[in-house]
């Protein structure tokens, strides 16, 4: 499962991810001194780009130091280093409130001897049901319609191979939002925001036969509009166990340097377990504020990857409920 990288130590892996710990380090200190507490949450742009993309990563949750098909060039684009076939990814979930999101990727494959490219098309936008979050209604309750909003993310990312067992990569894009009003009513202004969606930078190695690691420093200097799209650091290692059928663990620390009411520093915890063609998973989230738990499988058929999570767990004092949500990922490698 760890044969995409040779397995020995590096110097210049744990180098890389020092400097990134450091970086990001300087990059919180500046956020908190900024932000006064009377603004919490006020300036949070496009804050469903921090979650995990594929199904695969959503059932394990703890994605980053694994990296390995085409959600990397979201959430680590150091993996795209280690793939030398063309892949293609959707992936779509559907949440509370009636919002969906969905996700389009492709790995082009080798750039050069040691390099892969990774393109990707991200958006998320709110439905017309009576459920959407964007409801127009006048002062007795009566609802004349719905508003509509949409945003959506281009990525292209980047994965060089430094040595045998260590990779990085980085990736950037824009982001757009566009907000739909209802003619004749007060809501009748449209309104659109663009803007950089940040750089984000990775790393991914081998630290021995069976430890691999990685760890990301994503969304510095976006914005949408006015609003901030807040830095995140996510550092995580997997556990490959080969007698039983290629088992792995995997964890992820990850924090996000925003000033929120709900803590916004968790733990992921994943697990797989391979019964060829079929993978089973589990994985969780848990923060100070929240407790998320999820499952799911994947099947291989030949060249076609199909997965599947589900989120049956969503325990918080802020939370939207436990709805289950699902999310389903369908990748074609060639």
């Amino acid at each position: 499962m760890f044969s995409d990288l040779k397995r020995s130590s590096s110097r210049i892996g744990s180098a890389l991810a020092v400097a990134l710990c450091l970086g990001v380090s300087a990059v919180g200190y500046a956020q908190d001194e900024a932000a006064p507490e009377d603004t919490a949450g006020a300036d949070n742009g496009a804050p469903w780009l921090q979650e995990n993309v594929g199904a695969r990563a959503m059932a394990l949750q703890a994605y980053t130091p694994l990296a390995d098909d085409a959600a990397a060039i979201s959430m680590n684009p150091a993996g795209l280093a280690g793939m030398d076939d063309t892949t293609v990814l959707f992936y779509t979930r559907e949440s509370a409130y009636d919002l969906r999101e969905s996700f389009l990727g492709t790995v082009l494959g080798y750039v050069g001897e040691k390099g892969t490219l990774g393109l990707a098309w991200r958006s998320v936008s709110a439905g017309d049901s009576d459920d959407a979050p964007f409801i127009g209604a006048d002062a007795e309750g009566n609802v004349f319609g719905s508003l509509g909003w949409r945003e959506n993310a281009l990525e292209v990312a980047y994965g060089h191979e430094v040595e045998e067992n260590i990779q990085v990569g980085g990736s950037l894009g824009l982001v757009f939002s566009k907000f739909d009003g209802l003619d004749e009513t007060a809501f009748a202004d449209d309104a659109s925001e663009s803007g950089f969606r940040g750089l984000t930078l990775g790393v991914k190695g081998i630290a021995s036969e069976v430890v691999q690691y990685g760890v990301t420093l994503r969304n510095l200097g976006g914005a949408v509009g006015d609003a901030d799209i807040a830095p995140a650091l996510a550092a995580g290692a997997a556990v490959e166990f080969p007698r039983y059928d290629n088992a792995l663990l995997s964890v992820d620390f990850e924090k996000q340097f925003v000033d929120l009411a709900e803590s916004t520093t968790q733990i992921r915890l994943g697990a797989e377990y391979n019964l060829e063609p079929i993978a089973l998973r589990l994985g969780t989230a848990q923060s100070s504020d929240r407790s998320r738990m999820f499952a799911g499988f994947g099947v291989n058929y030949e060249s076609l990857q199909i997965d599947y999570a589900f989120q049956f767990i969503n325990r918080a004092a802020r939370s939207l409920g436990d709805t289950p949500r699902h999310f389903v990922s369908l990748a074609y490698v060639y």
